[in-house]
């Protein structure tokens, strides 16, 4: 579940999104196959919004989705995707989080990527096997994250990302 600044309801469940900010009016969005622009996949793991106001949607299985968060109060949001074609390390992402530069985390089974969104990029690092994963920060700014035998923990300032990574169209 998600509840935006602008104080629209969210929860994700295992046939889309449904949003409202009063409930006698609940809005619905899922895939349809006949639009490109709909969610990737209906099975929503966690939703995050972002300080411009753009929420992302992680899909278990078709990556992850974005939109404002205005668009969630129709029936027909229009989302953008982002998944192995767009360079992201998997289309399974498992939890999501911002750094103070407003960078997206997002933690997959296998890695740990950082989206930066000014960029269009991703910037991928191999970790443990971080399955059933969940991402927080310390009052430091420093990432924690689960793994199945253990935690880790990184400094996000502390990336020093390829400038010469290929950018996604």
């Amino acid at each position: 579940m998600l509840c935006t600044k602008e104080g629209i309801m969210c929860i994700g469940t295992s046939h889309g999104i449904y949003a409202f900010k009063d409930p006698g009016r609940i809005f619905h969005n899922e895939r349809r196959a006949d639009d490109v622009h709909s969610l990737s996949g209906n099975e929503i793991m966690a939703m995050y919004q972002d300080r411009s106001g753009d929420v992302y949607c992680l899909t278990p299985s078709a990556g992850i989705c974005r939109t404002k968060a205005g668009a969630l109060m129709t029936d027909k949001a229009r989302f953008t995707v982002y998944d192995k074609q767009n360079l992201a390390p998997s289309d399974a992402p498992l939890s999501i989080t911002a750094d103070a530069d407003d960078n997206l985390w997002i933690v997959y089974a296998s890695s740990v990527a950082m989206f930066n969104k000014s960029r269009t990029m991703f910037y991928n690092s191999q970790s443990p096997d971080m399955s059933a994963a969940d991402i927080t920060r310390d009052s430091q700014g420093n990432f924690i994250a689960a793994t199945v035998n253990d935690m880790i923990t990184w400094n996000p300032a502390a990336l020093n990302p390829d400038d010469e990574a290929p950018r996604i169209a």
